[in-house]
């Protein structure tokens, strides 16, 4: 999706990421894609030539029922949105500049599914990292990553209901269980969030980063969301009854 009317960017736009990936599968959990999906959009507005595109292991509509996913301790649900995806993971552009991985509770499906939706993501995640600018993880997209090995020796964080499920994913990972989100890897590659709603402060830190803070304030704004903007800020841990290490 484009937006050819545009303001001007307060920041260089040479070598900006322009080209989104959004993983979708099936029990992806909604607002991990949504919220920050609205802001990539917002930032359409401002910077010219954002291209997003739905990535999915087939062109079928992905849904968000819990019920279309078997994964342990699975409830039953007749609720769920459907996404249509606009590329598959074979024929996916491959000059896309950011990869967009949210969590959800299909990335625990087991069994079969496992074999058919997971597996594809990770082969995903291995063969694009070298070639993307940045990888953006929401609450257990983190644990995808893990298991697809970039993550290896950097710090990563993730939701805080299923931290001690997620860090057997990736004993070799740096895992921080006070965070919002974390930032680590050459040239700040890789940006990793709490659960859910986090994704939004990360995904509004990451436009300030990339972009400028005058952009992520002015979507913020737009979007009348009330942004935390301390990584460390993270009571969902003490919730959870995790340690005190933080970033």
């Amino acid at each position: 999706m484009t937006n050819g009317a545009t303001q001007q960017c307060p920041c260089s736009s040479l070598n900006l990421p322009k080209k989104f990936g959004i993983v979708l599968f099936p029990t992806f959990q909604s607002l991990d894609v949504f919220g920050p999906l609205d802001a990539f959009q917002f930032l359409s507005t401002h910077v010219e030539g954002i291209e997003i595109y739905l990535l999915s292991n087939t062109l079928d509509p992905v849904s968000t029922r819990f019920s279309d996913t078997k994964f342990p301790g699975s409830p039953p649900s007749t609720v769920g949105f459907s996404v249509v995806p606009t590329h598959t993971y074979d024929n996916a552009p491959e000059d896309i500049d950011v990869l967009f991985v949210p969590g959800g509770l299909g990335t625990r499906a087991i069994g079969e599914q496992e074999q058919n939706i997971l597996v594809p993501i990770r082969d995903l995640i291995k063969k694009r990292f070298s070639k993307i600018k940045y990888l953006l993880t929401v609450c257990t997209g983190s644990a995808l990553a893990a298991q697809a090995g970039v993550l290896d020796g950097y710090k990563a964080t993730s939701n805080k209901s299923l931290w001690h499920w997620v860090i057997t994913q990736g004993p070799n990972v740096n895992w921080v269980p006070v965070a919002r989100w974390t930032v680590d890897g050459e040239n700040d590659k890789i940006w990793t969030s709490s659960g859910v709603q986090a994704g939004m402060d990360m995904s509004l830190a990451w436009i300030a980063h990339v972009y400028s803070e005058d952009v992520a304030t002015k979507i913020a704004n737009s979007e009348e969301y009330m942004r935390n903007i301390d990584p460390t800020f993270d009571p969902f841990a003490k919730i959870h009854g995790l340690g005190q290490r933080e970033i």
